[in-house]
């Protein structure tokens, strides 16, 4: 498949945004990540976006980039972080070793000094899936009802500057877990990106100074009206990302005219199947039912648990395809107690793969 060939077919599934290849960066290791993070955080001027599963809050490390963010927010940046509501409401200790969750911390660290009278300018929203209704939530507790979906997106923006990870924000990413981290430095994608976020923020939770949730500014609750809820985002991520399927691709990119690979396109794609918005699985089916027999294929995912679909997508392209995933001791749930449902889940994926 041609550079032209695979544009063309993803420009069909959303509007692409052409970067100055002189501005993509591909970081390298976990401690650089860090620094990136703490760099981007108080080097912003005007507003920074955070979305990710969890952060952590025990750390020195964790600590300072909680409090870069405190000290962005007192000199007028403005702070937003999106995170999951099930994954913030995990019970834990805090340093004194008092029980206290993600989202308590947040609130008294980030949120309490809006008691005083704040600026406002720091938000932090929480998604919830509408699968897990009043009765599951009960029934099924943290963390166990995290199985039912959490928000997994992981972007992280600073003014004009996008960074896209698999990482979390808490130690073993700033230090031993490996991950990929690319920093794309586009106004537009900074704006598309921010924009698919304050999509699903406007639906998702509110979390106040007292670590209580408010209900979604959007005004419909994942848990007492899930069906609504879903209707409501759907119809919202269509609208931010309007021109899906006509978004034209920069003649530039196509043509030949980009020979010398000064411009690169950057294809933004979500995907919630929880209410069937599926873009980005359209745009994947559709890439790989382009392939052909000679072509060359490289999967990476530190969860090798592809879908029938994708497997039979796989089977019918022809190409060669080379998969890089994880080895179960390097999997996250590999160290978890003895006896834990969750050790197991490292040999799961590995009877998967075979």
């Amino acid at each position: 498949m041609t550079a032209r060939s695979l544009s063309r077919v993803m420009g069909k599934h959303a509007r692409p945004v052409a970067v100055r290849t002189s501005d993509v960066a591909v970081v390298e290791s976990p401690s650089d990540f860090y620094e990136l993070l703490c760099r981007g955080i108080s080097q912003a001027k005007t507003s920074i976006t955070l979305s990710t599963l969890y952060m952590g809050t025990h750390t020195e490390k964790e600590n300072k980039l909680i409090s870069l963010l405190s000290q962005a927010s007192e000199r007028g940046v403005r702070v937003k972080l999106l995170l999951d509501a099930m994954r913030a409401k995990r019970g834990g200790t805090n340093p004194r070793g008092y029980p206290s969750s993600l989202a308590d911390t947040l609130a008294k660290s980030l949120l309490g000094a809006k008691r005083g009278g704040g600026k406002g300018n720091l938000s932090v929203s929480l998604y919830h899936t509408p699968i897990a209704s009043r009765l599951t939530s009960t029934l099924m507790r943290p963390p166990y009802g995290e199985i039912l979906g959490v928000c997994h997106m992981k972007a992280y923006v600073f003014d004009d500057t996008v960074v896209m990870s698999g990482a979390n924000l808490n130690e073993k990413y700033f230090t031993t877990r490996q991950d990929r981290y690319i920093s794309i430095r586009n106004a537009q994608l900074a704006h598309v990106t921010t924009s698919i976020i304050d999509a699903i923020s406007k639906n998702s939770f509110r979390l106040n100074h007292l670590g209580a949730f408010e209900e979604p500014p959007g005004g419909i609750s994942p848990i007492s009206a899930p069906r609504a809820f879903g209707e409501k985002l759907y119809s919202d991520l269509t609208e931010t990302a309007r021109g899906v399927s006509s978004g034209e691709v920069p003649t530039s990119c196509l043509d030949g005219q980009n020979a010398s690979g000064e411009e690169a396109l950057v294809f933004p794609l979500v995907q919630l199947g929880c209410i069937n918005y599926r873009q980005d699985e359209e745009a994947v089916g559709a890439f790989l039912a382009n392939l052909s027999r000679g072509d060359k294929l490289q999967v990476s995912s530190g969860y090798l648990n592809p879908t029938r679909q994708l497997e039979e997508a796989f089977a019918r392209s022809g190409c060669a395809v080379d998969f890089i995933t994880a080895s179960p001791s390097a999997n996250g749930f590999f160290q978890s107690p003895k006896g834990s449902p969750k050790a197991l889940i490292p040999f799961v994926y590995q009877s998967l793969a075979y």
